[in-house]
């Protein structure tokens, strides 16, 4: 029995923006990251600069990594700066920016403040990534270098269509493909080198030989649209550090 696509049409697109802690978070190590410091207590043993690193299991990724997104929101995230101890205060929708206590460029030229605390524009994706052969829900977040990444496989997504006749009326959902994802080392204009996404390889999945594959992303995408930390609030409320609920 083939995955019935019609029941999901559009799926996980809303939020798809062409202009522009507890989660199981995959990031990019970086040259400064603590996972690369023998010092420090978050370091593991091999890491280097570029590695995939999953929070959630503490572990180095092989790559690429075979990636199917569900769904995908782009919040703004209040923080306290480090200087003052750092921490997150809240969740905002974009509208935050027509808020009067919002400042643009005070000690940079792009940085973003509400008031005394720091705001940070994050595309969050979450995905089922094929880990260890076995298809586990993650997030992604994107931010500052990363958006640019984003923005294209935003439009990539929304370009997409499928080729069968039958369903030319059907817009596919986020996850109607997988990807590759890696990482490739690129320069920023103050000569650094940094280590950004990559997504290539993009496969349609097929409708019968993916069914279960199909829907546990579209399981994923139910439950990730309760995910707390996605709640914005227009008046800033501290973030319960010692909270333990989960995304999913």
């Amino acid at each position: 029995m083939a995955f019935d696509i019609t029941t999901v049409a559009g799926q996980g697109t809303e939020n798809l923006d062409t202009g522009s802690s507890a989660l199981p978070i995959i990031r990019i190590l970086q040259d400064m990251s603590p996972q690369l410091k023998k010092q420090k207590e978050e370091y593991v043993e091999g890491a280097q600069s570029g590695d995939l690193f999953f929070n959630k299991t503490q572990e180095v990724i092989e790559q690429p990594l075979e990636i199917v997104p569900c769904y995908t929101k782009s919040v703004y995230t209040e923080w306290i700066p480090r200087s003052k101890g750092g921490g997150i205060v809240a969740t905002h929708p974009l509208s935050i920016t027509a808020n009067p206590n919002y400042e643009k460029g005070r000690e940079r030229q792009y940085d973003e403040w509400l008031g005394e605390n720091e705001l940070r524009f994050t595309t969050y994706y979450f995905i089922l990534a094929n880990i260890n052969n076995e298809w586990t829900q993650a997030v992604i977040p994107f931010t500052v270098s990363q958006l640019r990444i984003s923005r294209k496989l935003t439009n990539e997504i929304n370009r997409f269509r499928y080729d069968d006749k039958s369903l030319s009326g059907i817009t596919p959902p986020l996850y109607a493909q997988k990807w590759q994802l890696q990482t490739e080392l690129e320069t920023n204009k103050n000569g650094d080198d940094y280590y950004n996404y990559l997504f290539s390889n993009n496969t349609p999945l097929d409708l019968e030989a993916d069914e279960s594959l199909l829907q546990m992303a579209a399981d994923t995408y139910s439950s990730a649209v309760d995910t707390p930390l996605l709640q914005t609030t227009e008046s800033p409320k501290l973030v319960d550090s010692s909270t333990t609920e989960t995304p999913f």
